[in-house]
């Protein structure tokens, strides 16, 4: 029998389950478009990129 509850558990541990961090790989596709135009050192287009990755992150932590 486990005892390993969500009020036992450490926050820490409770909150990147509910990130669901291991399903952020997928994003990283958006980075692919930076690599085929060969734009990957465009600071613009970099923090573009990585803004929409942090963005579809949280929206796919946030419909579970």
């Amino acid at each position: 029998m486990s005892t390993d509850t969500a009020a036992t558990r450490n926050p820490i541990v409770t909150l990147i389950q509910a990130l669901r961090v291991y399903q952020w790989s997928k994003n990283l596709i958006l980075f692919a478009a930076l690599l085929f135009a060969q734009e990957v050192f465009n600071v613009d287009k970099l923090l573009t990129s990585l803004l929409a990755f942090v963005v579809f992150c949280l929206a796919a932590s946030a419909t579970y």
